[in-house]
């Protein structure tokens, strides 16, 4: 109808600040007119901040709902009263709503505008791994530690054997790893790249020239029936990853992290860019989480002053643990580095199964 033809409820009991009004205003632009207005004649008797709302938009028409011909006045008063309580009783369950609200500022949405306070601390406060200096590694290959929740084993991450040792009967939700990878390092810029290569042990830097398709092979086989898996991988490797995806009829994502800081390692072009395989199998999105759009492109510092030459930054870990699982999942890390994923884990509610092969960076995490 004509949003003319229509009036407020003079007796309206609910009162709607501006506050109220900007955030059903917000909705209305945001989403559309998904329910209607009730209406008593011409009379809004349940729907008038959304009418005042969509007045403030310019809105010439409006949705309504009829209230049958035969209701006397208290039954229609009985009603409008009923409609505004029955919403108010309801309790939020607060650990969903926080994780919602959490995904929605992610994707970059204005969650005060949908009329809730923006609690969510942003995430470069969040806590950073501290790595101190070490010499002499205490962990031995084959030991497994329980960290509260999480499991840690120290061992190659390639042999089934030592995930099945680490997984136990577990099943992985998701899988967020960072492999060791060829980054063109034998073509770098001595100074920079040098040092960090020093920091990297014999038993990396074996792995530099890394073939994932074995590990992609025993990820397959731990037949979860819908898994999330994110890679961090170079350039070189990407048809390595695209090839197993089309093969397993996979479906893929690949993203970008745009690194401001990135070190100069020779060449034409600066590697500020990273790339993310994101892998999943069955294709079934979380059903907790809001089915939103997300960017393809991260942006985050690169972490400095930290041992562990290739470690990520929490935002981005936080950020894919938010999108691609729920609190209380598993979490599967087959290379744990300074055990950043881990980390994360803890402050996200999941529980992370890391294994790492370099004995020093066990004892750091």
């Amino acid at each position: 109808v004509l949003i003319d033809d229509l009036e407020l409820d003079p007796v309206n009991a609910r009162k709607h600040d501006d506050k109220n009004l900007k955030a059903i205003a917000e909705s209305l632009k945001q989403f559309g007119q998904r329910k209607p207005i009730v209406v008593w004649g011409r009379t809004v008797v349940a729907g008038n901040g959304t009418l005042v709302a969509a007045r403030s938009l310019g809105w010439r028409e409006i949705v309504i709902a009829r209230i049958p011909d035969d209701w006397d006045k208290q039954r229609v008063m009985a009603y409008a009263l009923a409609d505004n309580r029955s919403a108010e009783l309801a309790e939020w369950d607060e650990q969903v709503l926080s994780e919602q609200l959490k995904q929605l500022e992610l994707a970059d949405w204005d969650v005060e505008a949908l009329g809730f306070e923006a609690t969510v601390e942003p995430l470069q406060d969040i806590v950073e791994d501290e790595i101190p200096e070490l010499y002499e590694a205490k962990a031995k290959l084959g030991q497994v530690w329980q960290l509260g929740r999480h499991r840690l084993l120290c061992g190659d991450s390639t042999d089934k054997h030592n995930v099945s040792k680490l997984l136990g009967k577990i099943k992985p939700d998701l899988v967020l790893t960072d492999p060791p990878y060829n980054q063109g390092l034998s073509g770098a810029n001595t100074g920079l790249v040098g040092k960090a290569i020093n920091k990297v042990s014999d038993s990396i830097a074996s792995m530099i020239d890394f073939d994932p398709n074995d590990t992609l092979e025993l990820l397959y086989s731990l037949d979860k029936q819908s898994v999330n898996w994110i890679f961090y991988c170079s350039k070189d490797l990407l048809w390595d990853y695209l090839n197993f995806a089309r093969e397993n009829k996979l479906a893929f994502n690949v993203l970008v992290w745009q690194k401001p800081n990135a070190i100069p390692i020779g060449g034409t072009y600066r590697p500020d860019v990273e790339y993310i395989i994101h892998l999943r199998k069955n294709s079934i999105w979380n059903a907790n989480l809001p089915n939103v759009n997300y960017s393809k492109v991260l942006f985050a510092k690169r972490e400095t002053g930290k041992e562990h030459p290739t470690i990520k930054p929490q935002e981005i870990l936080i950020n894919q643990l938010m999108i691609l699982s729920n609190p209380k999942s598993n979490v599967l890390d087959l290379f744990g580095g300074s055990g950043s994923t881990l980390i994360a884990c803890e402050q996200t509610d999941r529980t992370c199964f890391m294994m790492e092969l370099d004995p020093k960076y066990v004892d750091v995490i």
